[in-house]
């Protein structure tokens, strides 16, 4: 696990979108993409949801965060 994916993980779930996250870190939103999947993986299991073209923080991923 590396920082910069723990970076990315709470900016998406601060600025609610992996663009405005993306902004934020000054990195392209596919970065940031990468860095969460890439997290996910090395976790064993999904942080986020998609609904309707949106993330929305999973139970696993709202634990993740607290902790």
């Amino acid at each position: 696990m590396k920082l910069t994916q723990l970076n990315a993980f709470k900016a998406i779930v601060e600025c609610q979108t992996v663009t405005a996250a993306a902004e934020r870190l000054s990195l392209s939103q596919s970065a940031v993409s990468r860095l969460l999947a890439n997290l996910e993986q090395r976790i064993g299991f999904q942080l986020f949801t998609h609904k309707r073209n949106r993330l929305e923080l999973s139970n696993e991923g709202e634990a993740f965060y607290i902790e």
